[in-house]
């Protein structure tokens, strides 16, 4: 593959670094509230920033509570083999958290005693 370089296609015209740069950004801005440091630590400032990061700021959540349950329930192992780890890791970590978290939806759901619930 490589990069993509006027020499080396015959007939491209890109647009130059120089260019590029004065063109800006043109995506949606909005304002997010931010702790100040300056302040105090109960004031927020607005900070202007893209909408899309606003976005990924709110629905992040699942992606984070996943990262964090699979740091606790982690299986440790040694293999000389990298795709050995890629596939523990990924499916066996994340499939042990996804049952967890199916056991507590369901028993909560059930309305099943906290007596009889493993943790």
């Amino acid at each position: 593959m490589g990069t993509v370089q006027s020499n080396r296609l015959a007939g491209l015209k890109l647009i130059s670094d120089k260019d590029l740069k004065s063109m800006g950004s043109t995506q949606p801005v909005t304002t997010i509230g931010r702790w100040d440091k300056n302040v105090s630590t109960t004031q927020k400032t607005d900070v202007r920033c893209r909408a899309l990061i606003k976005y990924y700021d709110a629905n992040m959540g699942g992606v984070d509570k996943m990262d964090a349950l699979t740091a606790f329930y982690r299986m440790f192992f040694r293999s000389k083999k990298w795709y050995h780890q890629l596939f523990f890791h990924n499916f066996f970590d994340v499939a042990i958290v996804n049952a967890w978290l199916v056991y507590r939806r369901d028993h909560t759901a059930f309305g099943v005693c906290k007596a009889s619930k493993i943790a």
